[in-house]
Parts: structure tokens; C-alpha cells; sequence
């Protein structure tokens, strides 16, 4: 259960340190900073199952599931709403071409059984 504590953590510590940065003013005239937490946890999310299908380890890749599952919710029911016009577009396209060459990735190095 350590993988399934920690990715919790990673989840919530990266949440709260994330309104910190999109209420302290940084970048204040650029709405795209709202997509800073999705693309990270996009990132992190494909590199664990990534991670996990290549070492064979189930807990690690279903972490990596947690991480991609909470980009994609956070996508789609708050950067959809906050984000107009060209960001929106280019924000939600670059999160399914970063899931689909992820997907495209983990069959490539998925673990050959005999």
C-alpha cells in the first residue's frame, strides 16, 4: 500500500501548492498557468505506467492510472471552464497526444510474456 499513500500525498501536496501559485499573482496576465498542474500530472501519471509496465509492477502503473485519471477530471471539469478560445483547444490537444503516445509507448514496452 505504500504506492497507493504516496500518490495520494503527491495528489494533494501538488493541489495545495497550486493555488499558492494561481492566487499569489504569478503569471496574472496568462490564463495558461491553469494548465501548469494538468500537464504535470499528465506527465507524472504517463511516466509511472510507463515505469510500472516496464519493471512488471502492477502498483506502480495503477498509480500512474491515479495520476492520469485526476489530469484528465481536472481537464475536463475546470480547465474547460476556465480556459477560452485557442488555449482550450491547444490545452486539451496536447493532453490526448501526450495520453495517446503515452498508450502508444506502454504497448511497446509492455512486458512480453513466453
Amino acid at each position: 500500500f505504500p504506492w497507493y499513500g504516496l500518490t495520494a500525498a503527491a495528489l494533494a501536496t501538488s493541489w495545495a501548492f497550486y493555488f499558492p501559485f494561481l492566487t499569489l499573482g504569478f503569471a496574472d496576465d496568462d490564463v495558461g498557468r491553469r494548465l501548469v498542474l494538468t500537464l504535470g500530472w499528465l506527465v507524472a501519471g504517463v511516466a509511472l505506467v510507463l515505469h510500472g509496465r516496464k519493471r512488471g509492477e502492477a502498483v506502480i502503473r495503477d498509480a500512474g492510472f491515479a495520476f492520469v485519471a485526476m489530469a484528465v477530471g481536472k481537464a475536463l471539469l475546470y480547465d474547460t471552464t476556465h480556459l477560452n478560445g485557442t488555449l482550450r483547444v491547444a490545452g486539451l490537444a496536447g493532453a490526448g497526444l501526450l495520453m495517446l503516445g503515452g498508450a502508444w509507448l506502454s504497448t511497446r514496452t509492455a512486458p512480453r510474456s513466453a
